[in-house]
This record gives structure tokens, sequence and C-alpha cells, in this order.
């Protein structure tokens, strides 16, 4: 009588696992295409609004002296982007500035979508104006990130050309929705949101073209902006330092917590030995009543202006 003995496998330790799926991310002419048509958009939507003010103005019942306020405030906040965050995607990426961007785009059409008086107005005016000056300064920059030979020239005419074309179209397209179909303070937006889901859906599979990315800082720091400074007292008692002995620091800030200056000692040995050397004084002679030039002692060379 046999019986069967139990067969025993073991896991292969070369054995690979099965390859992660890797997000489909779009090719480097179609992110360029993708960026050109977030700065059209953009400003596409900011022209959307442009044919509805009067329909606006009759219902509320403003002042052309309001309706001249509204505009300023897109403007104020596009502006305020452009100056105070237009270096914001260099130093946190592109695709996180336009994924804001178009975020906040998106928030502002439905703004306008629920706008029930004048102050709704200029809510979604200053958040459509700082939005759109965040996606047409990232955007700009990862035009010239993408652009097959980082040609500026080439750069610059893609975005003339689609920024023109999407303010024309904005104010045209939001025109022909306004005269044939109904709804016309609610359609407009609803078109744009759909625009703008679209576009945000496109920038997730954006590739990342800033390489070195760090933490947002709003305000520059004061150690940062000011420019290095060497104190006086830390210079060598003599011009070049004695044969067998190290350089010694003479500043009072030198007493750190290793007990050693914080500015190498080669560093102002050999700027010393490049400073020219003043002329030596004239002292007195005792013995002629005259003039003589005489050696200088080393701190009074380097601690004492010549005596002329």
């Amino acid at each position: 009588m046999t019986t069967a003995s139990p067969i025993m496998t073991t896991a292969d330790p070369t054995a690979t696992a099965p390859p992660r799926r890797t997000r489909l991310m779009l090719s480097p002419r179609l992110a360029y295409a993708f960026v050109a048509a977030v700065i059209g958009l953009a400003l596409f939507a900011s022209g959307t609004p442009s044919p509805l003010y009067s329909t606006y103005r009759q219902l509320w019942g403003f002042s052309p002296v309001v309706l001249t306020l509204v505009y300023a405030t897109y403007a104020f906040g596009v502006l305020t982007t452009l100056l105070l965050a237009g270096r914001v995607s260099d130093v946190v990426g592109r695709r996180p500035v336009l994924l804001t961007a178009l975020g906040t785009l998106m928030g502002a059409t439905i703004i306008f979508m629920l706008a029930d008086s004048v102050a709704w107005l200029f809510a979604a005016r200053a958040v459509q104006g700082l939005a759109t000056g965040l996606a047409v300064g990232a955007a700009s920059a990862a035009l010239l990130d993408l652009h097959p030979r980082r040609d500026p020239a080439g750069v610059g005419l893609t975005n003339g050309v689609v920024s023109a074309g999407g303010m024309g179209l904005g104010v045209f397209v939001s025109a022909m929705f306004v005269e044939l179909l109904p709804a016309p303070r609610v359609l407009p937006y609803v078109a744009l949101f759909v625009l703008f889901a679209v576009a945000f859906g496109c920038a997730l599979r954006m590739p990342e073209s800033v390489a070195s990315r760090s933490r947002l800082r709003l305000t520059p720091s004061a150690r940062a902006s000011r420019p290095p400074r060497v104190a006086r007292s830390c210079s060598p008692r003599s011009g070049s330092p004695p044969r067998g002995r190290s350089a010694v620091c003479s500043c009072p800030s030198a007493r750190s917590s290793r007990g050693a200056c914080s500015t190498p000692p080669t560093t102002w040995w050999r700027a010393s030995a490049s400073w020219p050397s003043p002329a030596p004084p004239r002292s007195r002679s005792s013995r002629s009543g005259g003039w003589r030039r005489g050696p200088v002692p080393p701190r009074d060379r380097w601690h004492s202006p010549p005596a002329w």
C-alpha cells in the first residue's frame, strides 16, 4: 500500500510582481496645445459676462459707474495675482497651480449662475480675476517649458494668438447664447463650467515640467533678501599667516557653538593677499628732524588709517 506524499511548493524569490498601472500622461505636443488652450479658455471666460451686463442692469438698476467698477474689479484681480503670485508655479510646479486656478474658475462660474444682486457680480469678478491671473501666469511659463525648441518668439506668438482669440470668442459665443437660447443668465455659465471640468481632467494628466520643487513662501525671508556681510573685526592681524601656525580670527562672532569663526580663515587670507598693500606712512626721524619712510607695525597696518 502506497501513500502519496504531499508536494511542497515554495515561491520563487526571483519572481517579479506584476507591473503597476501607470497613469496615462499627455505627450509633450498635446501638453503644449493644452496649456495654450487653458490661456484661451481663461480669457474666454473673462469675456462671457460682457453681453449680460445690460440684462443685469435692467434687473438690478445699477449706474454706469457701478458697471465700470465691476470691470475694474476683474482687472485689479488679474494684476494683483500676476504681481504677487506670478512665480508661484516656479516653486510648487505648473500642474498644481493650473489645477488650483481651474478649480477656482469653476467656483467663479457657479457664483455667476447664482448671482441675484450687484454684490454677487463683484464677488464673482474678483474671484475670476484672481484665478485668471494664476492660470495665465502658470500656463505661459509651461508653454516655454513644453516648446520643442524652447523658442521665446514662438511661445510669444502662440500666447498672443490664443489670448486674442479667447477674448473675442468669449464675447461672441456669449452673445449668441443670449440672443438665441433661453435662460441667458444660466446657460452660458453652464457651458463654461463643462469646459473648465474637461480642462481640469486634462490637467491631471499633464506632465510636470518643474523638476525641483520647494515649499511655497508668500513673503520673502528677511535673511534671504539681505546680502551677506563680513564683519570688520574679522580680519587677520598681519599680512600673511605665520609659518607653522593656522590663521586665527579675531572677530567676536568666533565664539560659536563649536568655538570657530563662521568665515573660513583661508577665505580672508586669500583675500588679504590680493588686497593692495597701503603705502607705509611717513614717520619723523629723531636724528635728522625730517620725514622718512619706515616699517609699519602689523596691527597698525590693518587697524589704523595711514597718517600722511
